[in-house]
């Protein structure tokens, strides 16, 4: 079974992603601030991260950026998701190594479907090398 650390403020909106990638057959892990999820990165070793940008100790893209600067961790598949959608938030959360954003609120489907999509390419990319 895949775990899924999903780092989001917003009690309603951990209760429906709960929900959501429970019944898809994920392990949901929640957080609500970037330090606890940089913990339970580093201990918890989930198989994706789901991020929203506003956490409760602040934005959270330089967490992203400092997954992607991590060896353990750099390959970690990340969605934002997020209210944020202006095209220059988009920008930014891609480039800061996200693999995905998605605008709050969004479809459960369509939520599930990118997850198993990221995972789909993640697990038939040829292994790094280095």
């Amino acid at each position: 079974m895949k775990t899924i650390l999903v780092l989001e403020d917003e009690p309603d909106f951990q209760k429906l992603l709960r929900i959501i990638l429970e019944d898809a057959g994920y392990k949901v892990i929640i957080s609500a601030s970037a330090g606890e999820g940089w913990e339970l990165l580093t201990r918890e070793r989930p198989d994706m991260l789901l991020l929203d940008l506003n956490l409760a100790d602040g934005n959270s893209l330089p967490l992203c950026r400092k997954i992607r600067g991590e060896q353990l961790l750099k390959y970690l598949p990340i969605i934002i998701l997020t209210v944020c959608s202006r095209p220059d938030d988009i920008v930014l959360g891609l480039q800061s190594g996200a693999d995905d954003y998605m605008v709050k609120p969004c479809d459960p489907e369509e939520t599930v479907t990118r997850i198993e999509t990221l995972f789909r390419r993640m697990e038939s990319a040829p292994e790094a090398e280095g």
